[in-house]
């Protein structure tokens, strides 16, 4: 499962949940009042601990020198990001599935 969007919030939301993950692809709210899709209310991780979310860039890159020596062009060779964050609710159907995919996991 990829990483397209990410929102962050309190835990004291309408929904139960603090984190919520759905497959790239599923439709977005298109505001803050707006229903949670059935499949980010499938997603639900429940509550992170208090140390939160981290996202960590990744990039590499190389610089291009002109007949002067100076700088021309910097080139992006590698990007990418990951997220980190740790949940209480380890037991979640959710979060197992998340971790071991969903076709790994019975309950």
């Amino acid at each position: 499962m990829g990483i397209k969007d990410t929102y962050s919030a309190k835990s004291a939301g309408p929904q139960g949940g603090v984190a919520f993950v759905a497959p790239v692809g599923t439709e977005l709210p298109t505001d803050a009042t707006s229903e949670l899709p059935a499949a980010f209310l499938a997603g639900n991780l429940g509550v992170l601990t208090d140390e939160g979310h981290l996202r960590k860039i990744t990039r590499t890159s190389n610089t291009e020198k002109d007949y002067d020596g100076g700088d021309y062009i910097i080139n992006q060779n590698e990007y990418g990001a990951t997220y980190e964050f740790t949940v209480y609710d380890v037991d979640l159907e959710s979060v197992k599935n998340l971790l071991y995919g969903a076709h790994n996991v019975e309950f």
